[in-house]
């Protein structure tokens, strides 16, 4: 008697995460678009790193929570790799999912390209039976703590972009499955699907992101959107709604360029969530370069490398950056204030000979004009997802005619010294080039780079939006 109403449970708990919720839902692909699908993996420049942790129906007992942890990175110029773990547990039952994912991007012409996912995955379900009562009537029970199962399958995804549209299909779960627990019980979960699509408007400072989503099995579907507004790539607030009368907000932060933290909450007038406290989600991203940046973790300045002070500077130059090094020897206590004195003049020395070599060499090209829709992080050379397209755009270009040779040159408004947005303007240019170089596998022959910092403005730097145009990558091709 005891052994069936086991079964009994395990069919409930199958009936309610395999059909009634398709699967346990979260809100982390608002800041990690790789726990939407492993087309996602690599595409970015970052080994990107999420924790995330959801806690449903807050206040009532044994209400689903759900743990997650995502990695992921490109691998080559145009493939990634990913790896996703989710654990789920809803009373007395707990799944745990592990994904192995493999991504590649291919460009389909000037303004638009296409990602393809594909993954491995392993499932492990279990139910505890220690906490049922069987008076000793039930052998099963007095011998087993828990029942469980392992079975594999697949994943596979793909996502078509243009502009600044995503739109993409996944099959988070490609084959039905059943798992075997003793005699004649099963545990058997449907194939799913998912559609998503997005699309980014800029406007000043913000962003707009309206996100939509379809998620289903064979036998039931819903729909879930959101729109998040994101001010500077720094913080973010937005606004979700999920079939069944499900209300949420989300905000977050990004601190350092290097970690964003997000959080969500949902509240609703259906089933359980109506008696409980809502839903409460959380997710914290590390995300760190494929390449290791060029600045003191300390300063903010770049390093005082050998290499990097004479590389690209004439013999005089050299000598005098050597002089000034060796002059100072620096304390403990003076040390931060006399790295930036010494990062001043060597900055003058090598705009003295930039502005120099520029002048020389501006002839050589052709009529500027200003490559759009780049954007990169505040005080950073951190490209945005959002520049991808216009950087294939000229890829695409420059592979179609081999001869052709570029000079990127970036410009920043007057926030900060002079010196600083020199530094940040030529970080800038150099990261287009890397990427064009580095994914798209144009010769770095043919690309030369400059920064001209604050020095050539388009417009005030009195107010947001002209500051917002003098921060702009200039492209000239060589005559």
């Amino acid at each position: 008697m005891v052994k069936k109403w086991i079964l009994i449970l395990i069919g409930v708990f199958a009936l309610f995460n395999g059909y009634g919720q398709q699967y346990p839902v979260d809100n982390q692909y608002l800041v990690n678009r790789f726990a939407l699908s492993p087309a996602y993996a690599g595409l970015t420049e970052n080994i990107e790193t999420f924790l995330g942790y959801r806690q449903a129906w807050f206040g009532i007992e044994g209400a689903p929570q759900k743990q997650m942890l995502s990695i992921n990175g490109p691998a080559t110029s145009n493939t990634g790799f990913g790896v996703r773990f989710n654990h789920y547990r809803t009373g007395n039952f707990a799944h745990f999912a592990g994904d192995f994912n493999y991504a590649y991007h291919l460009d389909l012409g000037t303004d638009h390209s296409v990602s393809f996912g594909v993954g491995g995955q392993v499932y492990r379900n279990q139910v505890e039976i220690k906490s049922i009562k069987s008076n000793g009537q039930d052998p099963m029970l007095a011998k087993l703590q828990v029942l469980e199962g392992t079975t594999f399958n697949a994943s596979a995804g793909a996502v078509y972009r243009i502009n600044n549209l995503n739109a993409g299909v996944v099959l988070p779960r490609m084959l039905p499955m059943e798992i075997n627990y003793i005699d004649s019980s099963k545990y058997q979960m449907a194939q799913k699907y998912l559609v998503h699509a997005s699309y980014a408007l800029q406007t000043g400072d913000f962003e707009i992101e309206p996100f939509a989503l379809f998620r289903g099995t064979m036998n039931n579907s819903s729909f879930e959107g959101s729109v998040l507004a994101t001010y500077k790539e720094k913080a973010w607030m937005g606004v979700n709604y999920r079939q069944g009368n499900i209300f949420g907000i989300s905000a977050g932060v990004a601190l350092n360029e290097d970690i964003v933290i997000n959080y969500s909450y949902e509240t609703g007038s259906n089933n359980m969530l109506a008696l409980s406290s809502g839903t409460h989600e959380i997710s914290v991203g590390f995300l760190m370069k494929r390449h290791e940046g060029d600045h003191n973790y300390l300063t903010g300045f770049p390093p005082l490398e050998e290499k990097r002070e004479t590389e690209g500077t004439s013999e005089e130059t050299a000598k005098k950056i050597t002089s000034l090094k060796q002059n100072y020897k620096l304390d403990s206590i003076k040390k931060e204030k006399r790295i930036n004195e010494l990062e001043e003049k060597v900055n003058e020395l090598e705009a003295s000979k930039d502005e120099s070599s520029e002048e020389e060499d501006e002839a050589e090209y052709a009529e500027a004009f200003i490559l759009k829709n780049i954007k990169f992080a505040t005080n950073s050379d951190k490209l945005f997802d959002s520049s991808l397209p216009a950087l294939n755009k000229l890829a695409i270009e420059m592979r179609k005619n081999e001869s052709l040779e570029i000079k990127i040159t970036g410009h920043t408004d007057s926030e900060g010294s002079t010196a600083y947005n020199k530094r940040l303007s030529k970080k800038r240019a150099q990261a287009v080039k890397d990427y064009l170089v580095e994914k798209r596998s144009i010769s770095a022959d043919r690309i030369v780079t400059a920064g001209k910092g604050e020095s050539d403005p388009r417009a005030s730097n009195e107010t947001p939006a002209g500051r917002a145009k003098n921060r702009r990558i200039v492209v000239q091709f060589k005559k």
